[in-house]
């Protein structure tokens, strides 16, 4: 009995020294807690105190900061666009000027006299242009040709500061005339079977008018036996205004990171490209009065050569290029072949369709680098 008696008083007074150390323990996690959360709710003040101070310093700057009219660049500076090429902020001021007559074809027999001249940015030029690079479509509805025109007055736009120079075509009209565009399916309907066989001419009225190519006028004149300038005369003084029939544009920045362009001296090349004439105004000598025209701009520039790319089933427009001088190049040399690339003008990349690459030079020099 005795022996467990003490048994019993041993376990009991070891049980009451581990609960002491238990409580003397609890309290100091207790301690330490608060300090803990202490400094825990001392720090976040602090650490909101910075953050206030950083925000406000923030909005200080923001403040300060200049507004969007005084971050306008000034005049006359560039930027970089998208492939590295330089897009000035302003149209620079590069021949030909805005309105420069390069070229001019005199009055012909039944033919109205043709006129090249460059384009007047941000003037009604731009739907003009806008109007005949539509003029290829036949299937796009009202609200689609009203996106084209507002999106190619755009492109023209920035196509112009970088450089590139749109040139037109003119015919003078009689006052009154009608200058709606008539697309490709529009044009072969009101002209029926003599569509692209004979000339059309300025007319007065709506539609298209056929002329041929006899030298009987409609009141019986003779027209081969009038002098040229009787004739140009006479079609001064019977059409007051004008008519643009046709464009075409010249730039430089395609070759701008190709191999073809770092070959060559820095503005030695130039591209031509979106060239239209109005479907029911071909076979007038609007396409080659135009090609004079990119001469001309060619020779202001010191151009030495001119590519293009055609559609090879544009049997027309490849034997008119010909005919200007141009000749075809071999597509599977590596220069050629990555320019025509970059262009996505490769054989299948557009619906399948091909296209040849051909040049001009524009002078007897041609510096390679």
């Amino acid at each position: 009995v005795r022996t467990a008696a003490a048994g019993s008083a041993g376990r009991k007074k070891l049980f009451n020294n581990e609960a002491e150390k238990k409580d003397e323990r609890s309290t100091g996690n207790n301690n330490d807690l608060e300090a803990r959360a202490t400094l825990t709710v001392n720090g976040s003040v602090a650490s909101t105190n910075k953050w206030n101070a950083a925000i406000q310093s923030a909005v200080s700057e923001v403040l300060a900061q200049p507004t969007a009219d005084e971050l306008q660049p000034p005049p006359g500076t560039t930027s970089m666009g998208l492939l590295g090429e330089v897009v000035h902020e302003t149209i620079p001021v590069i021949p030909p000027l805005p309105g420069k007559v390069l070229a001019q074809r005199q009055a012909r027999l039944d033919t109205a006299p043709i006129s090249i001249r460059s384009s007047i940015p941000h003037s009604s030029d731009d739907t003009h242009i806008a109007n005949l690079r539509l003029s290829v479509f036949s299937n796009f509805d009202a609200e689609k040709q009203r996106a084209f025109r507002h999106r190619s007055v755009e492109v023209i736009n920035i196509r112009r500061r970088r450089g590139a120079v749109v040139l037109v075509a003119e015919i003078p009209t009689e006052e009154g005339e009608n200058h709606n565009y008539l697309n490709a399916m529009e044009a072969r309907i009101a002209s029926g079977h003599t569509f692209g066989e004979k000339r059309t001419e300025p007319h007065p009225g709506n539609g298209a008018k056929i002329r041929s190519a006899s030298p009987i006028a409609a009141d019986g004149t003779n027209i081969a036996t009038i002098p040229k300038q009787q004739q140009q005369q006479q079609y001064t003084s019977k059409f007051s205004n004008k008519m643009i029939i046709g464009s075409v544009e010249c730039s430089h920045h395609e070759f701008r990171g190709t191999m073809l362009g770092n070959s060559r001296p820095k503005g030695a090349l130039m591209y031509v490209t979106e060239v239209a004439v109005r479907p029911d105004r071909r076979r007038c000598g609007a396409g080659a009065a135009l090609m004079k025209g990119v001469d001309e701009v060619a020779a202001l520039r010191n151009v030495e050569t001119i590519y293009l790319h055609v559609d090879v089933r544009n049997k027309a427009a490849c034997a008119m290029y010909e005919r200007m001088g141009y000749h075809h190049l071999d597509k599977r040399e590596p220069l050629y072949a990555q320019f025509t690339a970059s262009l996505n003008l490769h054989d299948g990349a557009m619906h399948g369709r091909k296209h040849h690459l051909m040049c001009k030079h524009g002078n007897d020099k041609t510096t390679w680098l």
